[in-house]
């Protein structure tokens, strides 16, 4: 078994060491916000996070709320681009005034890669997982569809 920390303290927030094994090192933590916030930092074989992740996760901390209203903003333009196949009540919900997207809870990988995953989506397409926004930086670039995610974990989300 790997000798890992049992929790990292980044900024102000304390993630805990939730997996026991030698395949993966995964650690996560409650942000403080009014909604309930996840943040998780994931390597895999299980090692101590790189310096890479661990900035990333600093810097996903630090503007958590300006990232999940660029990923909610990045979710209804995508959504609902003409190109994409919804259901007629997914269209209606997305052209609501504030479409609902909750529980964000960001994971990054220990390349320094992440996603945000908003747990809560009030969309036919969400499936019970949710729906997740990849970040380059703090830049969205692409949204995956997680509800295959439980049929084939391995295989990993799918790009909507």
């Amino acid at each position: 078994m790997t000798d890992l920390p049992r929790e990292l303290r980044i900024r102000d927030v304390v993630l805990d060491l939730i997996t026991d094994d030698d395949e993966v090192g995964c650690w996560a933590g409650e942000l403080p916000r009014e909604e309930h916030s996840m943040i998780s930092i994931v390597v895999e074989p299980a090692a101590e996070p790189s310096r890479e992740a661990l900035e990333t996760a600093a810097g996903v901390i630090d503007g958590f709320d300006d990232l999940v209203e660029a990923a909610i903003t990045y979710l209804v333009a995508e959504l609902s681009s003409g190109r994409r196949m919804r259901t007629d009540a997914d269209r209606a919900r997305l052209s609501e005034s504030s479409p609902t997207f909750g529980l964000p809870e960001a994971t990054v990988w220990d390349d320094g890669t992440w996603l945000l995953r908003f747990a809560e989506a009030d969309l036919d397409l969400a499936g019970d997982l949710g729906l997740a926004v990849r970040f380059v930086g703090t830049a969205p670039v692409a949204v995956d569809d997680l509800s295959d995610a439980d049929d084939d974990l391995e295989e990993g989300a799918q790009p909507v």
